[in-house]
Order: C-alpha cells, then sequence, then structure tokens
C-alpha cells in the first residue's frame, strides 16, 4: 500500500508481562500500514460475540487484517484485575460466557513487516472490551404441540398412542439445553404434571390421557442458543385427546347361529356383528360383556366377559340376552350395547 505515516507514540501498560516498547520522539515510517483496532460493541452482555474493527489513519475499514494478526483473549471477574489468559481463546472473537471483564492482546507476527498497531512503529495492543454484564432476561417463543404420529384409518384428532412434540420456533434445541413437563388441565382448568414418562420430548400419549388436555411446558438451560433464556419457562397450548369412536360400518346387533326360528333358543351361540375390524388383526381396543337383561333393559345377572360369543343357557329362557362393548386405549371413554331381537326361548 505504501503509506507514509507520521505519529507520536506514549508508553502502554505491560499485559500478561508481553513488553511493550515506545518512545515519544516523532518520526516518519514507510511502507507500512498504521492500523488502529478496536471494539466493535461496547455494553457487551453475555451470550454476545466480541469483535474487533480495523480502520487505517484515515479511517478506512482494513478486513484484510484481521486475519493477518494473532490475538490472546484474557478475562478477570473485577475491574483492577489480575487478567488470566482464556485458554483457546486465539481467534479475532470470543463469544462472552460469563459476567466479567475481557480484553483481548492483538499482536502482529513477526513475519509481518508491513501492518503496525495503535503507534506507527507498535506490533502489540490491548483492545478493551470493558464489563460485560448479566443479560436481561429474555422469554423463550411459545412452543407449539406437534402431533408426530400417522393418524390411522378412521382416526379422528389426537388419540392414545400417538407421539406429541414440543417445537420451540426459532429455537435449536440439544440435549440438556431445555427441559420439558407434560400436562393435563383439570376441571378448572389448571395444570397437572403427568406422572408417566412426561419429562421427555416426544411424550407417547397413554391410555390415562384419553379424553383430556395436555399442555407441555419448558424451561431453557444457560446452554441455550443465548443464556439470555435461561431459566425462562413457557406453556404451550392445550390440545385435546380425542376418544375414537368405534368404526361401525353398518348395524351393532347380535345375531344367532340357528335358523331364524330356532335363532334364541337353549344351545344356540350368539355373536356381535357391524364392528369392522378382528380385535386379532389389530390388538384389543375394546372389552366385552354379556348380561341378561329382563323386558325392560334392566339387568337381571352378568353372564361372561372377553368372549366374542354366547352360548344361551337354560336359565337364560324368558330374558333377552344384551353384550356391550367398553372401549379401551384410544376408545377409553367409549361403549356400545346390542340386545337379542327377542326373549331366549327352551330348546
Amino acid at each position: 500500500m505504501g503509506y507514509v505515516l507520521e505519529a507520536k507514540v506514549t508508553p502502554k501498560t505491560n499485559v500478561l508481562g508481553v513488553a511493550q516498547t515506545a518512545t515519544t520522539s516523532e518520526y516518519k515510517v514507510a511502507n507500512s500500514l498504521h492500523l488502529t483496532v478496536g471494539a466493535k460493541t461496547t455494553n457487551n452482555v453475555v451470550g454476545d460475540t466480541l469483535a474487533l474493527t480495523y480502520k487505517d489513519s484515515s479511517s478506512n475499514a482494513v478486513p484484510a487484517a484481521e486475519s493477518a494478526l494473532n490475538y490472546q483473549w484474557v478475562y478477570c471477574n473485577a475491574e483492577k484485575g489480575p487478567y488470566t489468559a482464556i485458554t483457546g481463546a486465539t481467534s479475532s472473537t470470543y463469544k462472552a460466557d460469563k459476567v466479567g471483564y475481557y480484553k483481548v492482546i492483538v499482536t502482529v507476527p513477526t513475519t509481518n513487516t508491513y501492518y503496525f498497531v495503535d503507534d506507527a512503529n507498535a506490533k502489540v495492543t490491548t483492545v478493551d472490551f470493558g464489563e460485560v454484564k448479566t443479560a436481561p432476561k429474555a422469554t423463550l417463543p411459545t412452543p407449539t404441540i406437534v402431533d408426530q404420529t400417522t393418524a390411522t384409518t378412521g382416526q379422528t384428532g389426537i388419540a392414545v398412542g400417538d407421539s406429541l412434540y414440543a417445537s420451540i420456533p426459532g429455537i435449536t434445541e440439544t440435549p440438556g439445553n431445555v427441559t420439558y413437563q407434560w400436562y393435563k388441565l383439570d376441571a378448572s382448568g389448571n395444570r397437572v404434571a403427568l406422572d408417566n414418562s412426561s419429562t421427555s420430548n416426544p411424550y407417547t400419549l397413554e391410555t390415562v390421557d384419553n379424553g383430556t388436555k395436555i399442555v407441555v411446558g419448558v424451561t431453557a438451560s444457560t446452554g441455550l442458543d443465548n443464556t439470555n433464556y435461561a431459566g425462562s419457562t413457557v406453556y404451550s397450548d392445550p390440545v385435546t385427546v380425542t376418544a375414537q369412536e368405534f368404526p361401525i360400518t353398518q348395524e351393532f346387533k347380535l345375531a344367532s347361529t340357528g335358523s331364524s326360528e330356532d335363532a334364541w333358543k337353549v344351545g344356540q351361540k350368539v355373536s356381535f356383528t357391524g364392528i369392522t375390524y378382528d380385535k386379532a388383526d389389530i390388538g384389543i381396543k375394546y372389552t366385552v360383556t354379556w348380561t341378561l337383561v329382563d323386558a325392560n333393559g334392566n339387568k337381571v345377572y352378568d353372564l361372561g366377559t372377553n368372549a366374542d360369543t354366547y352360548a344361551i343357557q337354560s336359565y337364560d329362557v324368558g330374558y333377552k340376552v344384551k353384550v356391550t362393548l367398553n372401549g379401551i386405549g384410544n376408545y377409553a371413554g367409549r361403549s356400545i350395547t346390542a340386545t337379542s331381537e327377542s326373549e331366549c326361548l327352551p330348546a
């Protein structure tokens, strides 16, 4: 560049034992560039990246200088020191990770005869960033609950067995930088923490969650993107876990293995029809209860449970047979019934 610069040098304080020579005479240096290296930002807070500016004697930016210099960042927790070197902090920028005072020692390599820093013949200078303070608290964005499970045929809304994921818009989540707590809302709308593995993300809905409103709370730790978020807890809007309707494609009713005239006689087997799946195919989604009822539908006594068929007995004569399917899993809270068309008859 071939600058000819004139400057007056003043003595500078040694930092970490680095000797800085200076004279008070006026001089001229040819074929060199006098850099002024300064702090890019002031009033920094924890989480900010400390960076430098590089200008020539005419205050023009010299971006090429950044990669041509050497750096050592130093720190102390009190304004008057002593400062100690930050291990590994030898790049041109440093992300302040705690409250305290920061400086950076900028050195021109001995092989570089072109650059000088601050004073026309100085090869080392110190830039003081002053105090880095605690960042003001910031609030995390409101999380969104996302259903990650592909809906099964006939499913309505969110169901038991689905996997719910808490997503925080604009935030990069890594293990340990946030914690989660899943809740259900009680009748008054208050959050009640779930106690079944409810601190994971995603969370898989269980039978006890059926018919409830689910909320997730997310709390930030110091490792989340910016420490401003540390300790901040936010809650999602609630989502409803829907109890699924039984998949009925035709009238749900009882049928007998006998002919029309013998259908409800002792010894005949009775089964239900109209439900669209087989328990053995997709897993049990209901329990079965058989009861004997009078002409008004009042229960006389229980006949048995969890059998898909019932054989009419002699003591059933004069009463009707009734079957009830009670939903479990994502069908919890649902039930469906059917009653024989006529009273049971003698064989």
